[in-house]
C-alpha cells in the first residue's frame, strides 16, 4: 500500500521557559608608570576629579558628608541615618585633561568594611539593613573583574563616579537614635593601553556557533539578551545573535532578561561585548526560541498513524510508535515534506 501522511505546521514562537579615587598608575610602556598628573614624551598624562562640581543628593532625614578629595581619591565619606529610606548619594565627575587614551583597570577600597559609629542596639538594627554601591557612569563596579565592557576615557572627555549607601526601606526595626556610617571611599586605578604588551588576554572560550538548518532566524524583543551557555566557565554569557545557535546540532537559540539595577545594571549587559558573563542573580527570565516547523507523522500500514519503522523499531505501534519527521521551514513556505 501507499505511504499517506499526515502532516501539521507549527509557527514559531518564543517560549517562556521560567524561570578613593585617585590616579594610582598610568602604563605608558612595559617598564613606565606615573603617578598623578606628568608629561611624557611630549604627552600629557591627566586623570582628575572635577572637586568643584562634586555633589551629595541626602534623601529623608539623612546627614551626608563628602569627605576628602585627592586626584580621582575620595575618602573619609560619611552618613547618618536613622529612619529606613534614608540615603546618601555622591556623584563626582572624572576628567581626562590629558592627551593620552585613559581606561579604568581596578578599584581599590572594596575590601574595607564600613564602619558604625552610635548606640550599640542601634547599630545592630541598623547593620544589615545598609547597602553601599559605586558606579562609573552606569555600570556597578564593585561585582567587576574584569574592566574590557567599559569604555575608554578619551582626553576632553568626562564620566561620573556614584557612591550611593542607603538604609533599606524594608528593614525590620528602626533605631531609637542616629547611626554614622563611615569609612567609605575608593581609589580608581587608570591605564593607558596604547601598549599592548602591557595586557595579557585572557583565552576566550565563548561558544560560536552557525546554523545551517534553514531555520527561521530568531526576532528578540528589546530587552532580550541572546546568550549561550560556556562549559569552561559554567555560565551563562552574551553571544552575538547569529552565533548562539545551530538547530543542525541540536543548540536552540537562547535568551535572557535581567533586572534593571542588580549585581549590574541593565545597560551594562546591553552594550557588553559577546563573551560577557550575566550573573544569574540578575535574571529573572529565560527564553527559548522555537522555530517554525512541520511534522509528519507516517502510516507503514496505510490505516494506523503510528510513526516511521526504524532499523530500531521495524513494526511501530500505537504502544511502542515509531519517528516522527520534522523539518524547519521558512516562514514564506505554507507546506513542507518532512525529513528524518
Amino acid at each position: 500500500m501507499s505511504n499517506r501522511k499526515q502532516k501539521y505546521i507549527i509557527i514559531g514562537v518564543l517560549c517562556l521557559v521560567v524561570v578613593c579615587l585617585s590616579i594610582a598608575y598610568a602604563v605608558l610602556s612595559a617598564n613606565l608608570r606615573i603617578n598623578g598628573t606628568a608629561n611624557v614624551g611630549g604627552e600629557k598624562w591627566s586623570v582628575e576629579f572635577v572637586q568643584k562640581q562634586a555633589k551629595t543628593i541626602p534623601k529623608g532625614k539623612a546627614v551626608c558628608e563628602i569627605g576628602d578629595i585627592t586626584g580621582t581619591s575620595i575618602t573619609n565619606m560619611s552618613a547618618v541615618f536613622q529612619l529606613p529610606g534614608d540615603s546618601c548619594t555622591f556623584t563626582i565627575p572624572v576628567e581626562n585633561t590629558g592627551t593620552l587614551d585613559a581606561s579604568l583597570v581596578d578599584v581599590e577600597g572594596k575590601e574595607t568594611a564600613l564602619s558604625f559609629d552610635g548606640n550599640q542596639d542601634d547599630i545592630a538594627k541598623i547593620s544589615s539593613w545598609i547597602t553601599y554601591d559605586v558606579s562609573y557612569g552606569n555600570i556597578k563596579i564593585d561585582n567587576l573583574t574584569n574592566f574590557d565592557n567599559i569604555d575608554t576615557l578619551e582626553p576632553g572627555e568626562r564620566e561620573t563616579i556614584t557612591l550611593k549607601v542607603e538604609f533599606k526601606l524594608e528593614a525590620e526595626e528602626i533605631p531609637s537614635e542616629a547611626v554614622t556610617i563611615g569609612n567609605m571611599g575608593r581609589t580608581f586605578n587608570f591605564q593607558n593601553k596604547t601598549n599592548e604588551s602591557t595586557i595579557t588576554p585572557t583565552p576566550d572560550t565563548t561558544p560560536v556557533y552557525h546554523d545551517t538548518s534553514g531555520a527561521n532566524t530568531p526576532v528578540l524583543s528589546d530587552n532580550m539578551i541572546p546568550v549561550v551557555y560556556d562549559e569552561t566557565r559554567k555560565e551563562w554569557v552574551k553571544q552575538d545573535l547569529d552565533k548562539s545557535y545551530d538547530y543542525s546540532q541540536q543548540v536552540w537559540a537562547n535568551a535572557v532578561t535581567v533586572v534593571e539595577d542588580g549585581t549590574q545594571t541593565r545597560s551594562y549587559y546591553k552594550k557588553a561585548k559577546a563573551g560577557t558573563v550575566i550573573s544569574m542573580e540578575d535574571i529573572n527570565t529565560m527564553w527559548v526560541w522555537i522555530p517554525r516547523y512541520s511534522y509528519t507523522i507516517k502510516s507503514e500500514n496505510g490505516v494506523n498513524y503510528y510513526g516511521k519503522a526504524s532499523t530500531e523499531n521495524k513494526n511501530p505501534t500505537k504502544a511502542l510508535p515509531g519517528e516522527i519527521d520534522i523539518k524547519f521551514i521558512p516562514v514564506t513556505q505554507n507546506d513542507s515534506e518532512g525529513s528524518a
